[in-house]
């Protein structure tokens, strides 16, 4: 799993910061699980499972299964959404 200092950070040729660059803190909600080799640059809710190997380029809400790269909504992990009977 990686999970980069910042959502938007560039390097130039020469491995040096490029201009306009900005650092901003990735959040990843309690209760979440990151599977090897996932790649996050994006806020993570709570209570979701990123798939290994998912690519996040993009926040997600709590209770989300995300996988791909990009990555992308696989299925609503809430109880709301869950099957009964």
């Amino acid at each position: 799993m990686s999970i980069p200092s910042g959502k938007r950070q560039h390097l130039d040729d020469d491995g040096k910061m490029a201009d306009g660059t900005w650092f901003e803190r990735v959040t990843i909600g309690e209760n979440s699980w990151i599977g090897e080799g996932a790649i996050v640059l994006a806020d993570i809710g709570a209570e979701s499972i990123v798939s290994a190997g998912a690519v996040v380029l993009k926040d997600f809400s709590p209770n989300t299964l995300i996988g791909g790269n990009p990555a992308k909504t696989i299925r609503d992990l809430s109880r709301s959404a869950s099957k009964t009977g």
